[in-house]
This record gives structure tokens, C-alpha cells and sequence, in this order.
């Protein structure tokens, strides 16, 4: 294949494939870098290989030529290319601005995102049960019922468009503080309980791949996490998390053959 004079050619033994692309303006252009840039990692994410620092499918861009009246010579840096030196303790390298988004208090309480996740990509977090709402309709408005999540992590929870067609983790109450926190919204006293909660993968490699998205936590194992959520009844949640853990749990026996 060789079709260079189209804009889409292979080099290197046909192992590089290579597009030139012209746009109508610089932001389009801009727009198409951020999103390009990014295949290798979410590459390796949907497919469960590779590590960050792979180097199975890479991207390089190389702008050829720039038709505009502009006189600047600045160079556009992506946060890929940002190396963490030993002493830089500022986090904010590491997201683009083109993901931050407006988070209301009440679903920030319940996000198991990380706030400025590169997943909240022009897309609000979204309501996820943890006890089917279709099934048990009177649970579906039951607030410690629900956390929120970016549309990737529930895709992930809930096995949407899941090849194995599981769940690839699920939560497990631990703790919660006797102390109730108040929070103000929209003029009116919210009361919610720190509640520690365990985020258990079914394997290490998921847990890898899933852990930067979430919010701030601990690792306990090689297949757990431990962050801090808020709830009114953190004994409901516990109630709507244990059946959803036995039924996730149901699921992964049954797909590795194991008799339930």
C-alpha cells in the first residue's frame, strides 16, 4: 500500500502508517492533536494490555506546514510529553483542560472518578445503581443506592459492551465515621457519614488499567482499592453493595467454570 500523493502511506516496513491531514482552522486542528494523542493509552485500557510505558502502538505528530498569519513560534506540549521531575508535587500536569467539567456537591460526595478525570471529556458523571433499578423500582430513588461514575468506569461496572460480558469490579462496605458531615446545597443542609469503602477488580491487570481514572486511594492488594464516599444511611449502602457484590461474584465463578 502506497498511496502517499492521497496522504495515507506506510514506511518502515510498512509498520508505521502515516496521514497527512489539512484543516480549516487552527483549533480544529488543535481538537484532532488532544484526541490523537492519546490512542496508545486508551488502546491498551480497552484491550487490558501493555503497561503505561509500552511501546506496542505509539503516535507521533509532526505538523508540516502552517498556512495562517501567525508569527509566533511556540510549541504545543501535550501532557504525555511532561516528565515528572522528583520535586514537582503540582498534579495538574497530568489532565488536560479540555476535560474539566462542572461537578455539583451532592454527586462529588458519591464520584468514584477522579474529579478532573480526562474521562469527564465535555461529559458529566453519570447516576449508577448499585441494585437494578428495573428490577426493584422502589430502590431506584434510594440515595445510597446510587454512586456516579464517568461513562467509561460504568461501562466497566455494569459489563456495557463487554466482550466477556462481566463486571470488572464491584464494591464492598467496610467502615463508616459515627460523625456526619453537613453540606449546603442549593440553600438546604445535606447530612452524610464518611463511609470506607473497597473497590475489588477481578484481576491485578484490571485494576491497573482502571485505577488513574479513580478518585484519591489507597492500594491494599494487588486487586483492591480503598477510597472514602458519603452517605445518609451508610448501612443501606452496605445493604445494596453486598447484593451487588454476591451477584457480580456469582458471575465471575460462573465465567471461569466454577459451579455456583
Amino acid at each position: 500500500m502506497n498511496i502517499k500523493d492521497d496522504g495515507i502511506y506506510y514506511t518502515g516496513n510498512e509498520m508505521h502508517l502515516n496521514f497527512q491531514i489539512i484543516f480549516e482552522d487552527e483549533s480544529m486542528a488543535h481538537a484532532f492533536e488532544s484526541a490523537v494523542i492519546r490512542i496508545p493509552s486508551m488502546y491498551r485500557i480497552y484491550n487490558q494490555t501493555g503497561s503505561a510505558d509500552s511501546d506496542d502502538i505509539s503516535v507521533t505528530l509532526q505538523p508540516l506546514q502552517v498556512l495562517l498569519n501567525d508569527t509566533t513560534e511556540l510549541k504545543r506540549i501535550f501532557r504525555e510529553q511532561y516528565h515528572k521531575i522528583d520535586d514537582d508535587n503540582d498534579p495538574s500536569y497530568e489532565y488536560d483542560t479540555l476535560s474539566t467539567i462542572s461537578i455539583n456537591p451532592i454527586t462529588k460526595l458519591k464520584l468514584i472518578d477522579a474529579e478532573n478525570s480526562a474521562m469527564f471529556l465535555r461529559q458529566n458523571p453519570e447516576k449508577c445503581h448499585l441494585f437494578n433499578q428495573s428490577k426493584y423500582k422502589e430502590h431506584s430513588r434510594n440515595p445510597n443506592n446510587i454512586v456516579y461514575m464517568s461513562r467509561f468506569l460504568y461501562q466497566q461496572f455494569a459489563a456495557i459492551n463487554s466482550t466477556e460480558g462481566i463486571p470488572q469490579f464491584y464494591f464492598e462496605y467496610v467502615s463508616h465515621s459515627d460523625q456526619s458531615l453537613e453540606v449546603e446545597i442549593d440553600d438546604k443542609a445535606c447530612t452524610a457519614y464518611e463511609t470506607i469503602v473497597n473497590i475489588v477488580f477481578y484481576d491485578s491487570e484490571i485494576k491497573d488499567a482502571l485505577c488513574p481514572f479513580m478518585c484519591n486511594h489507597t492500594i491494599k492488594s494487588t486487586t483492591e482499592i480503598q477510597i472514602k464516599l458519603y452517605f445518609e444511611n451508610p448501612r443501606e449502602f452496605k445493604t445494596f453493595a453486598t447484593m451487588n457484590k454476591e451477584a457480580t461474584y456469582c458471575k465471575w465463578r460462573s465465567y471461569n467454570g466454577i459451579s455456583t
